[in-house]
């Protein structure tokens, strides 16, 4: 088993994710798989059993990918650097794998580590609420997230190496073809931007996602995208606040994040626009 963890910035959150990892990656032969873009943490703070790939100035897109091409295992498995992995997080991908040998792809729940303020549970709740504990099954139009997913070997085609492939069209090809979600592999997503970051933030995203596909694209399907923008921000708050409406999340502060929520669609939704317009630009250097 190979485990993948980007980072743009190597800080404490990195560190404590890494700590989480190799507890338990230890005594199951487990490889981490750092892929730094920082170049902020010197050989002598680095765990002697971690490999650690420096691509300064890179995106987590690219990053992700040079992770990836670099892992071994038989089984590959990818979070985030400000995730904190459950203790048995290793042990419960491996055997759901065995326990779905012909799945090319499993994935796990998310739980929200940040909930001081209403722009984090906005944030959370419109990026990772298909993902709540709790979900049986994904939208057909919503594939896993990042943050806990798992691939067998064979899933990874050639197109692994190439930024944005795994996360743009891989997951929601695998997705389709039958790829599963057990909501006993979890994982916390622990991330807060502050209150205005958060709105560049999704526009960012949205622009680098679409951006990455668009180059991948059959025209109708593209042309289909770009049709769907107008109406995005409302298509998507709608399902964020079904999703935490029937989930585990108290419906006061679903009420209460739904206009942060709205907004925070939009700018996902001007973000898929411009990224299919002009391209993704800076903004995949611009996540975390």
């Amino acid at each position: 088993m190979s485990v993948v963890v980007p980072t743009t910035d190597s800080g404490p959150t990195l560190h404590r994710c890494v700590a989480g990892l190799l507890a338990q990656a230890r005594p199951i032969g487990a490889e981490i798989i750092v892929a730094d873009a920082s170049a902020r943490t010197p050989p002598a703070e680095r765990p002697p059993d971690v490999q650690w790939i420096e691509r300064p100035g890179a995106s987590v897109f690219k990053l992700r990918a040079a992770g990836v091409a670099a892992a071994r295992g038989e089984i590959v498995a990818l979070t985030e650097d400000h995730c904190i992995v459950a203790p048995d997080w290793c042990v419960r991908l491996l055997e759901a794998h065995s326990r779905y040998p012909s799945v090319p792809c499993i994935g796990g729940a998310v739980e929200n580590g940040s909930k001081d303020a209403l722009i984090d549970e906005a944030n959370f709740l419109l990026t990772f609420s298909p993902f709540l504990p709790g979900t049986p099954a994904l939208a057909p139009d919503r594939s896993f997230g990042i943050s806990n997913v798992s691939f067998k070997r064979g899933a990874l085609s050639s197109h692994a190496s190439a930024a944005g492939w795994i996360e743009t069209a891989l997951l929601p090809q695998l997705h389709v073809q039958g790829a599963v979600l057990v909501d006993d592999i979890r994982v916390t997503h622990v991330q807060s931007h502050g209150f205005l970051r958060t709105f560049v933030v999704h526009f960012h995203n949205g622009r680098s996602t679409s951006g990455i596909l668009a180059q991948w694209l059959p025209s109708g399907v593209y042309r289909a995208r770009l049709r769907r923008c107008p109406g995005l921000p409302l298509t998507l708050t709608r399902q964020t606040l079904r999703n935490g409406w029937t989930r585990q999340v108290p419906r006061t502060t679903v009420a209460a994040t739904a206009p942060f929520v709205f907004l925070l669609a939009f700018c996902h939704a001007l973000g898929e626009l411009v990224g299919l317009v002009a391209g993704p630009g800076a903004s995949p250097t611009r996540l975390v």
